[in-house]
């Protein structure tokens, strides 16, 4: 599936909802029920992204030629909404995270919702991403 594909899915899913509270609840269940394989261990400075009100980890590293991003937080939402955004590059090659653009962003109506602070650190986990995957198309 496609970048592009993966967005329109959630869209669609965020469709079925009724108001912020159903989405919110979305966001709250998908955190509890993915199997996040972020290894406590990595939850140090170094992994912490900035800018978040909440604690923001990810890791990104290159697997057979295709990102592999790990995300956890600990608040749930936040959780939730860095699941999709790794669901988006995970698997995908670096040229094309650089070639793609968010739009679900604007679609699933929550960013209004979201403190500054929070998004903020969303926002700070794409750049984080795009920068790793500019990185690896430079090395190659």
């Amino acid at each position: 599936m496609t970048i592009e594909a993966t967005q329109q899915e959630f869209v669609a899913n965020f469709a079925l909802l009724e108001d912020e509270f159903d989405r919110y609840d979305y966001l709250i269940s998908l955190a509890l029920s993915e199997k996040v394989s972020f290894d406590p261990l990595l939850r140090r400075d170094e992994n912490k992204i900035a800018g978040c009100q909440s604690h923001l980890w990810a890791t990104v590293k290159m697997k057979a030629g295709r990102l592999e991003v790990n995300c956890d937080s600990d608040a749930l939402i936040i959780k939730g909404l860095a699941i999709l955004i790794a669901k988006i590059y995970n698997g995908r090659a670096p040229a094309e995270v650089i070639d793609s653009h968010l739009w679900f962003w604007d679609e699933i109506r929550l960013e209004s919702q979201l403190s500054v602070d929070r998004k903020n650190g969303l926002l700070n986990l794409i750049t984080m991403i795009r920068k790793f995957a500019q990185e690896m198309l430079t090395i190659s």
